[in-house]
């Protein structure tokens, strides 16, 4: 059975689609929309998964068509790294307090360091040079994190040794001459 699929503003004057499983459905709907002037554009299945549906709230209609307004495709997309940014976070979290229950700074640095690099993953520059929603979606939170090395807590520089002392040869006892 083949499904039929409609573009169309809502209330809001969003761009939603319906879905339609009958043909009659569809061609009813369709009329409706012809008669009353609403904006609506008939998709093939194809044709809706290539706009992205998670994106549907960026969605307008430009010239007849449908497009995807890329910059609110990016906030989208950044408030869905958020989310799951922050699952990681909150398990570093448990992970960093075991680390101060130890005494462990340089596990606490190390922690640190990837907490700040998860915050800083939705103003990534990547996401703002995206033009696509396939470029945006390929930005995954393993994509955009820093590698382990580039993210390592500064280690303190290490403390000079200190020079070892220099033993001042004993004083010696001058023997008297024999002649």
């Amino acid at each position: 059975m083949e499904n039929y699929y409609i573009l169309h503003k809502n209330d809001e004057g969003n761009i939603v689609y319906s879905t339609f499983y009958s043909v009659d459905d569809y061609t009813k709907k369709v009329k409706e929309y012809r008669t009353s002037g609403i904006f609506h554009k008939c998709v093939t299945k194809d044709d809706l998964l290539s706009l992205f549906p998670r994106f549907s709230i960026a969605w307008e209609a430009v010239d007849n068509t449908v497009k995807v307004n890329m910059a609110k495709a990016r906030t989208i997309h950044s408030d869905s790294l958020r989310t799951h940014r922050n699952k990681k976070i909150a398990a570093l979290d448990v992970a960093y307090m075991r680390a101060l229950e130890s005494g462990d700074s340089a596990t606490m640095l190390k922690i640190a360091a990837q907490k700040q690099a998860l915050r800083d993953i939705p103003a990534h520059p990547a996401i703002e040079a995206a033009q696509t929603p396939q470029e945006l979606i390929a930005l995954t939170l393993d994509v955009l994190l820093p590698k382990e090395e580039e993210t390592a807590a500064p280690q303190p520089e290490p403390e000079p040794e200190p020079e070892p002392e220099q033993e001042e040869p004993a004083p010696t006892q001058e023997e008297p001459a024999t002649t």
